[in-house]
């Protein structure tokens, strides 16, 4: 599109920066033989004795630092250590100083685990010595979100900045959340269709599934999946499900729309993150065409359910401890990466609109009878399904959430019934420990 500017002809980039978002994306296909699996683990690090959360300040910088004895290297500019690197795997800080390992994407669940374990060699020794557990948990069990500050860095003070004023529990998906996000890859357009719009449709069902946030603000939470609710209540322009997913076929080209006409806070002009609230990014970029580069960043200022990248990143799970963690791998290779399975989900999700699946997490938060029953069959549905998908190997994987879900449905329902035996009892199973790395206390 032109338009005259003082008798020059000038170009509105809104078509050129459409068509690049879109191109990024197209070049995240991949060779249906080169499938992968990624997985980014967040957690609390919190006290052994009393479950309070450990600030940045005050020992999360010791640990970083006690990393680089490990192999672990520094990996931004930065004045301050948040960002660390090994073998393609990656830990950073997120805005609570939540600790969060981002690994490098696999071809198989076995290297996933290798990845994870390596990282558990390295870690645990650092918190055994400063009697520290790494809590994997939906949620801080003690603290008050005012109590948590936010770590030193720039992009994290705007963003809460201007997501406070959005929803009234932005602090709280900052500072006080943590989860389990998965991404997977798609061979073209249809297939990225198909896996987007599945995704989406499960969603309300993998958050009851791995639901690990049995408390909120301190109190035990009276319904389910609070994440769920934290993230509702955060930003509607950039959270919740992409809206059309279910409406339209939602290709590349709705999702760059859905990104270029929101807010993006913070754009990347000139070299240099700067803040640019709730200026849409269509017209942040009306005279400038975006690069790869800038792409990224607005890109990763999206949270919705379903985000995409170069990939497909699946974000609605709690943050789960070993084995559920390695097991959401499973569980998600089964359902997305066989065809049979994939169609059959598809097939389903087709007679959803946005509307429904939105209110089928409202009825799941509130303990809806109905919903509940819904997604209990939809659970029931993907375990057996992806059990069915999956070769030997895989399928042990899968196992302990199977068995898990059979005795005590999530996590949460778990922890809630033990917490008359006082938090450090009923959160142990939730701590990295060598008692629940060699499988003893899986329940």
């Amino acid at each position: 599109m032109h338009y005259i500017l003082k008798g020059v002809l000038a170009m509105n980039f809104y078509e050129v920066n459409l068509h690049n978002i879109v191109e990024y994306i197209k070049k995240g296909e991949k060779s249906k033989d080169n499938l992968t699996i990624g997985l980014e683990f967040e957690h609390i690090i919190v006290d052994k004795e009393s479950f309070k959360s450990i600030s940045f300040e005050d020992g999360i910088i010791f640990i970083m630092e006690k990393l680089l004895l490990h192999g672990w290297k520094k990996s931004d500019n930065e004045p301050w250590l948040l960002n660390l690197v090994k073998n393609e795997d990656n830990i950073s800080l997120e805005p609570g100083a939540q600790f969060e390992l981002s690994m490098k994407n696999c071809t198989t669940i076995k290297e996933i685990k290798e990845r994870y374990f390596s990282f558990v060699n390295d870690i645990l020794p650092i918190l055994d010595e400063s009697n520290y557990y790494l809590l994997s948990i939906g949620y801080r069990p003690i603290e008050k979100i005012k109590d948590i500050s936010i770590i030193p860095k720039l992009r994290y003070k705007h963003m809460s900045e201007y997501l406070s004023q959005k929803g009234k529990y932005a602090l709280n998906m900052m500072k006080g959340s943590a989860s389990l996000q998965l991404s997977v890859d798609y061979t073209d357009e249809e297939d990225y269709i198909k896996k987007n719009k599945v995704a989406n449709y499960l969603s309300p069902a993998i958050s009851l599934l791995f639901d690990n946030t049995p408390i909120f603000e301190g109190e035990v939470f009276d319904g389910n999946t609070p994440r769920v609710e934290i993230w509702n209540n955060m930003d509607n322009d950039r959270s919740r499900i992409a809206p059309g997913v279910f409406e339209k076929e939602f290709g590349y080209k709705d999702y760059a729309e859905y990104v270029l006409n929101r807010p993006s806070i913070i754009s990347l002009l000139g070299g240099n993150y700067v803040y640019t609230g709730e200026k849409l990014i269509k017209d942040v970029y009306k005279d400038i065409e975006l690069d790869e580069r800038q792409i990224e960043h607005l890109l990763s200022m999206f949270f919705p359910d379903v985000r995409t990248k170069r990939y497909i990143e699946i974000r609605m799970t709690d943050s789960v401890p070993y084995p559920y963690n390695i097991a959401a791998a499973a569980l998600w290779k089964g359902i997305l990466y066989d065809d049979t399975n994939l169609n059959y989900f598809y097939n389903q999700a087709k007679d959803y609109s946005d509307h429904q699946v939105e209110c089928l997490k409202d009825c799941m938060i509130k303990n809806d009878d109905i919903a509940l029953v819904t997604l209990d069959d939809m659970i029931n549905d993907i375990l057996s399904k992806s059990m069915n998908a999956l070769d030997d190997e895989d399928k042990a994987y899968l196992k302990p959430l199977l068995k898990l879900n059979k005795n005590h449905y999530n996590l949460a329902t778990y922890i809630k019934s033990e917490l008359k035996n006082g938090i450090p009892t009923a959160l142990e199973i939730n701590a990295l420990s060598i008692k629940n790395i060699n499988g003893r206390g899986i329940i």
